[in-house]
């Protein structure tokens, strides 16, 4: 099942009769036009998410959801960085 957004209650609810949450994260315009697509003559780009809402995407793969989002610049870079100092403290 894909939603914006769940609470534990209803994640283990779904996941209790053998489903899976996929939390999807859609921006305003993003929405309304998955929900109205003729009303648009082209798609308008995914955007990606702020801070807050990386954060709580975050919480909410942490609690058992799938989560589907365009990683922010931001968190790529610093995931590389966690990574290279991860290598360093493997090969000391």
């Amino acid at each position: 099942m894909q939603v914006a957004g769940a609470d534990q209650s209803s994640i283990d609810a779904i996941k209790a009769v053998g489903g899976s949450v996929t939390i999807v994260y859609m921006e305003r315009v993003a929405l309304r036009a998955h929900i109205k697509p003729w009303k648009f003559e082209v798609l308008p780009r995914t955007a990606r998410p702020t801070m807050k809402m990386v954060t709580y995407l975050e919480k909410m793969k942490a609690r058992g959801c799938h989560v589907r989002y365009i990683k922010p610049l931001w968190l790529i870079e610093e995931e590389k960085r966690l990574q290279s100092q991860l290598r360093e403290l493997k090969t000391e």
